[in-house]
């Protein structure tokens, strides 16, 4: 499976950043909105998944959290991306593990 990048957006109003993704199996298409406090540096590494396997993505997030060079907040977004990429890949069964 391919995860999409498929809307971005800087929020002024509470200067964050939005990242939509997508994630397209067959029929059915789910969509997660990333977000948190905006910075570029996180931003190009969000992007930079676009048109990626999932496996790939899981990886990254994984390793971008395990350095813990962002904020909490930022972290704890990535958190929940992952987890939520982690648990749709499971009801999948597409997933290999790897640390």
């Amino acid at each position: 499976m391919i995860i999409k990048i498929t809307g971005y957006e800087f929020l002024k109003d509470t200067i964050e950043s939005s990242i939509i993704l997508s994630i397209n199996n067959n029929d059915n298409i789910m969509l997660y909105n990333l977000i948190y406090p905006s910075n570029p540096i996180v931003d190009c590494e969000i992007l930079s998944l676009n048109n990626k396997n999932i496996q790939f993505v899981l990886n990254k997030l994984t390793r971008i959290i395990q350095d813990e060079e962002y904020s909490d907040k930022t972290l704890i977004s990535l958190k929940k991306l992952k987890s939520w990429l982690f648990d749709y890949s499971i009801n999948f069964e597409v997933l290999i593990i790897s640390k």
